[in-house]
């Protein structure tokens, strides 16, 4: 018997068969493409996780240089929301003798 006839059972099983293979092959791309996703999506993770370290090490390493370079003496002032009446008069005065040096270099 010749295998390639023209008999409709046997080409319609050959569509059978070869859409079969055809989506067992699709079948196998898909999950190659989801694990290659998923491995790819792993290593961004990790490779943001790293940025964020470098980053932190990074501002540590300037906050260090800055205070070799720099040493700040630290005071242990009381920060508070709005400033005593003895401040608020050094700020306006302050502010009031800053315009007038201010004015006078215009003229």
């Amino acid at each position: 018997m010749n295998r390639n006839t023209s008999n409709p059972v046997i080409l319609q099983q050959k569509i059978i068969h070869l859409q079969a293979e055809l989506s067992k092959y699709k079948s196998m791309q898909k999950d190659q493409l989801f694990l290659e996703n998923q491995k790819l999506r792993e290593q961004i993770n990790q490779l943001k996780s790293e940025n964020e370290l470098l980053k932190q090490q990074f501002v540590s390493t300037n906050i260090r240089e800055a205070e070799k370079s720099n040493p700040v003496q630290h005071t242990n002032k009381i920060h508070r929301a709005r400033p005593t009446k003895s401040e608020a008069k050094e700020i306006e005065s302050g502010w009031f003798f800053s315009n007038l040096i201010h004015e006078n270099s215009k003229k």
